[in-house]
């Protein structure tokens, strides 16, 4: 009596852990597509990222030249992760100098069963970085202004003078 005690101890275990183990496999295969895209942008890798994505969305992001630039002071930290068998979404808090975003990327599996990122939402740019770079052009059109103002300020007909330029 006792060793079929066991047996069907062994049975009840294998039967209960089979659907757990399978939940949380689920769950790792679509963080680790985005994990990988993600370290795929890090690195400027644009094929390895490419490979990662639904072939219907991958044209709007090779257009995209910015996001291909090598980013290695980039770090990422997965918030949030819901799956479903065949979907999932994945939350990704994406920080490099002192700018951050939080993206929400969804996946689907594939026919062979690989995670694929169907699309990337909420990818807005920190408001601070366009401050940034308003105040960089601004400082480069202002060098470029006196560059000019300096060579050509001894030539016939040439005023020089400082406006104010409105954006």
């Amino acid at each position: 009596m006792r060793p079929r005690w066991w047996l069907m101890a062994a049975a009840a275990l294998v039967a209960v852990g089979f659907p757990v183990g399978r939940h949380v496999w689920l769950q790792y295969a679509p963080r680790r597509a985005v994990v990988a895209f993600v370290e795929a942008l890090k690195a400027g890798d644009q094929q390895a990222a490419l490979k990662l994505i639904d072939p219907h969305c991958a044209p709007a992001l090779t257009s995209a030249t910015e996001a291909w630039e090598p980013s290695p002071r980039l770090q990422y930290r997965i918030v949030k992760l819901e799956t479903w068998p065949d979907m999932a979404k994945v939350q990704v808090r994406m920080s490099e100098l002192g700018y951050s975003v939080q993206p929400e990327f969804s996946l689907e599996r594939d026919p062979n069963g690989n995670w694929l990122v169907t699309e990337i939402a909420n990818v807005e740019v920190d408001p601070r970085w366009v401050a940034k770079q308003r105040e960089r052009r601004k400082a480069e059109n202002d060098q470029l202004a006196r560059e000019l103002q300096t060579a050509l300020g001894g030539v016939p007909g040439v005023v020089g003078r400082e406006t104010e330029v409105r954006r």
